[in-house]
């Protein structure tokens, strides 16, 4: 199937199902102040200076 983000596809299965969609486990990057975080289902954690690697408080 076309227009699937995130798939891994399979020439020697049998269509229709020769594709599996992949469930992202972390996201990793970099925000606008040059600061890697990174994205997990539990929240969102941020690498310190100190090499520490600490949760990031929720905004309200």
């Amino acid at each position: 199937e076309e227009g699937k983000y995130d798939r891994s596809c399979f020439e020697d299965m049998h269509p229709p199902k020769t594709c599996i969609d992949k469930n992202k486990l972390i996201t990793v990057g970099r925000n606008k102040y040059n600061v890697t975080d990174f994205t997990v289902s539990g929240g969102v954690y941020v690498l310190q200076d100190n090499g520490l690697i600490v949760k990031r408080k929720r905004q309200e």
